[in-house]
């Protein structure tokens, strides 16, 4: 048995696109993995920041600190938000 697998019949002009969509966002490399279905194969096209290049990955990693920064900051202000209910103390205190 062969461990070689055959993705048949691969419109070129969607894996095309999806190469230079790639390429055009700065991916240099990818990882093809492909699977044997019983109606339909698969391919997938798998990468990872350390397939990107500088720039790209630079700009990657800038956008995951921001959105990391943006919910620690909601995390702090959900916190801040919790409050203790009001007693009855509380209430009298106000009237």
């Amino acid at each position: 048995m062969s461990d070689e697998t055959v993705i048949k019949k691969i419109p070129l002009h969607k894996l095309i696109a999806a190469l230079v969509s790639l390429y055009n966002g700065g991916v240099d490399f990818i990882d093809i993995v492909a699977e044997k279905g019983e109606i339909q194969d698969k391919m997938q096209i798998e990468y990872g920041i350390e397939y990107m290049n500088k720039e790209a990955a630079k700009a990657i990693k800038e956008e995951q600190e921001e959105e990391d920064e943006e919910e620690d900051y909601e995390e702090e202000e959900e916190e801040i938000v919790e409050e203790k209910p009001l007693t009855d103390e509380d209430l009298n205190q106000l009237i």
